[in-house]
């Protein structure tokens, strides 16, 4: 599976950020990874966001599968590894990963959209 790319040039990264948060919310899955502007030396994103899951990984051999995934198909993961690895009172796994089908990319002056569509 191959992404697609599309680049954009924007203005007003907080209404875009604002406006990418009202879209990812209709799915199930989603990560939102956000810089707030933060100035740093080498620095280049200032947003991340991944919706849609065309693979999820969870359970206990969540590490094992990502490092399968890796070997035969590089390609974006979020997700969370629990600090202490046990089950969870409030029913959130110990780990989860998923391969997003679309990434937003966000920099000072552009938006790029990437999406994969499954098979």
């Amino acid at each position: 599976m191959k992404r697609t790319i599309s680049c954009f040039t924007i203005t007003g990264i907080p209404a875009i950020k604002e406006q990418i948060l009202y879209w990812i919310n209709q799915f199930s899955i989603c990560s939102f990874l956000d810089n707030h502007q933060y100035s740093a030396q080498y620095h280049h994103v200032e947003c991340l966001a991944a919706v849609g899951a065309i693979r999820v990984f969870e359970g206990p051999n969540t590490l094992q599968a990502i490092d399968a995934f890796y070997t035969t198909d590089a390609d974006w993961l979020f997700g969370h590894l629990a600090y202490d690895q046990q089950s969870s009172p409030i029913g959130f796994s110990p780990s989860t990963f998923f391969q997003p089908e679309t990434v937003l990319r966000l920099s000072n002056t552009t938006l790029w959209i990437e999406t994969i569509h499954a098979s």
